[in-house]
């Protein structure tokens, strides 16, 4: 039996868990007989700990933005510089993504460090590419000089159960069920509120839904109070775990701003709209064919970019603008049969096998060793 370290990132955020989930369940289908053991990624050093690190036959990195300038060993202690080359083990990196806020995803003359380049180096020096969750993240390790680049999608887009369906997930609820995603930035709850008000005026008998997948925010519970009893919402908190996401299993219509809440509905086939906050929405869009809704610019965004979803600059005063084109999109959808949707199901479904095919060459490696 193979002893495999997954380095998880889940902490806090909902998404993380979710992340966390589907990769251990992907590991478990695809490569038999092995041992998976957990460790956190996150701002801890395992120096003190070589020999345990040295003591198992992979170390896997998956999902999460962890292609970023200069994250190691800064978000990701993992080891010292001085002691990476005393990891016997070999690393493999799957489904990561970039975060071009900060990073500068477009901009090729910036390079990410040398200490962050050397990590991923070590992770390539097996022979396996470094796997990516969408075309952004490839453009960039592209650009900053990997060529032993695989786009498989992210670990969270695969659901086993749902992986060979490419139709609309149709539930049978006595009515409909509308679930919001919260915003991760404050100076965009007025546009949640604004979405929420549209779509009760729209659905006035719809079961709406406010689902919160981190942590609330200052004055976040006042606007929640108001829409409670001003649009007769309900609302539940997922944080801190993957099994909060089931509350979407019956969602007939997804809106909102988490990226994993989008993906978890796209996973399970049902309908969603993603206003993105960052380029990581941008990235799975882009990437399965779907609309943009962007309501971030960035002094890093290029409005050439975004092409005709570009809405410009948010305005948290006048969020017309966002929820007319969130209406307008689900009005389009509908007319066209959702075909945009069940597109996006097939290139999810083709992506999974580029996963699987990922995952069988470290199955491989690690048989060979």
């Amino acid at each position: 039996m193979k002893n495999i370290l997954y380095m998880t990132g889940a902490v806090i955020n909902a998404g993380d868990f979710l992340i966390e989930k589907r990769m251990i369940a992907l590991l478990t289908k695809f490569m038999p007989d092995i041992k998976i053991t957990k460790t956190c990624r996150v701002g801890i050093s395992y120096d003190d700990r070589l020999d345990y690190l040295n003591s198992f036959d992979a170390i896997i990195f998956a999902g999460g933005p962890i292609y970023q300038n200069s994250i190691y060993p800064k978000a990701i202690p993992f080891v010292s510089m001085e002691n990476l080359e005393r990891i016997e083990t070999p690393l493999f990196f799957l489904g990561g993504g970039c975060r071009g806020r900060e990073e500068g995803v477009y901009n090729p003359i910036r390079s990410i460090s040398a200490e962050t380049f050397t990590f991923f180096q070590k992770g390539i020096k097996n022979g396996v590419p470094l796997g990516c969750r969408d075309i952004l993240t490839y453009r960039f390790l592209k650009r900053q000089g990997f060529e032993n680049v695989l786009m498989t999608g992210c670990p969270a887009w695969y659901s086993l159960e749902h992986i060979n369906s490419v139709e609309i997930n149709k539930h049978k609820n006595s009515k409909m069920k509308i679930c919001v995603s919260e915003p991760a930035k404050v100076s965009n709850l007025p546009i949640m509120e604004r979405l929420i008000e549209r779509l009760r005026k729209e659905w006035p008998t719809a079961e709406i839904l406010l689902v919160i997948h981190r942590e609330n925010k200052k004055n976040f519970e006042a606007t929640l109070q108001r829409m409670k009893e001003k649009y007769g919402i309900q609302s539940v908190v997922i944080r801190d775990s993957s099994e909060g996401f089931n509350v979407y299993d019956d969602c007939d219509l997804h809106i909102g701003f988490r990226v994993h809440a989008h993906i978890y509905n796209l996973s399970i086939r049902n309908v969603t709209f993603l206003l993105n906050e960052d380029i990581r929405g941008f990235g799975v869009n882009q990437t399965l064919g779907l609309e943009n809704i962007n309501i971030q610019q960035s002094r890093n965004y290029q409005k050439h970019l975004f092409g005709k979803y570009f809405l410009g600059k948010r305005d948290s005063e006048n969020p017309d603008i966002v929820v007319n084109h969130v209406m307008d999109s689900i009005d389009q959808e509908e007319r066209n049969g959702h075909k945009a949707f069940t597109d996006a199901y097939s290139r999810m479904k083709d992506t999974f096998n580029v996963m699987k095919s990922h995952i069988g060459q470290i199955c491989e490696k690690i048989i060979s060793e």
